[in-house]
């Protein structure tokens, strides 16, 4: 009887392995998605939003501090789920590993509930960090280094992950600056990676799905 609730318990421990590995692989093949990107500065960086459908209002005195700012809006289907929360970051691919861009913020048309002027922020969890770079390469510079004193250093400075709602289907204009000592960009359809995951309640990553670049 014991032999048999192991071999019960080993099985279940199994299947939901493979379905895991599965959904690490494949979570987010259901949505289509589209990006425009563009290159701004401090002088055009509210002209680049009003163009990719951010209100006026909602860009005014919004300008980042960085020289340069890589701006994104990104349209999906078909997600599937609609509650837990999608992240949206940017990478410079430039770099080997790619590395993360600063997360400036975002907006979007979707009902936030909390915030009805669709402005979205950038947050980030230490969590992530392991979790995403074992299961996908191009997220492989997420892993802290540790420094001789036995303390770490993240490859990030400031919060990389601008994010919203999950939702079945919409669209957000999110922007991201270069950490600092980061070359001149010139094409981010060339050189900049869009990518978005999707957290669950608790912090806990299914999926992450790289979008363009």
């Amino acid at each position: 009887m014991a032999g048999a609730v192991v071999l019960a318990v080993a099985a279940v421990f199994v299947v939901f392995k493979v379905q895991r590995d599965r959904e690490w692989a494949r979570g987010g093949d259901a949505m289509k998605m589209n990006v425009e990107l563009r290159l701004a500065d401090h002088d055009n960086f509210e002209v680049t939003l009003a163009a990719l459908g951010v209100p006026a209002h909602e860009s005014n005195g919004r300008s980042p501090d960085g020289a340069q700012t890589v701006v994104a809006k990104v349209t999906w289907t078909g997600s599937p789920s609609d509650d837990g929360r999608l992240h949206l970051i940017a990478l410079d691919k430039r770099m080997s590993p790619p590395r993360l861009l600063s997360g400036g913020g975002g907006w979007t048309p979707l009902d936030l509930h909390w915030n009805r002027s669709g402005l979205l922020g950038s947050s980030w969890t230490s969590s992530y960090n392991k979790v995403l770079a074992k299961h996908y390469d191009w997220l492989a510079g997420l892993v802290p280094t540790r420094l001789p004193d036995g303390s770490y250093s993240v490859p990030y400075t400031l919060s990389p992950a601008v994010n919203l709602p999950a939702s079945k289907s919409g669209t957000a204009t999110v922007w991201f600056t270069p950490q600092q000592g980061s070359p001149q960009l010139t094409d981010p359809s060339q050189d900049i990676i869009i990518a978005l995951f999707y957290v669950q309640e608790g912090d806990q990553v299914r999926w992450a799905k790289r979008i363009s670049g």
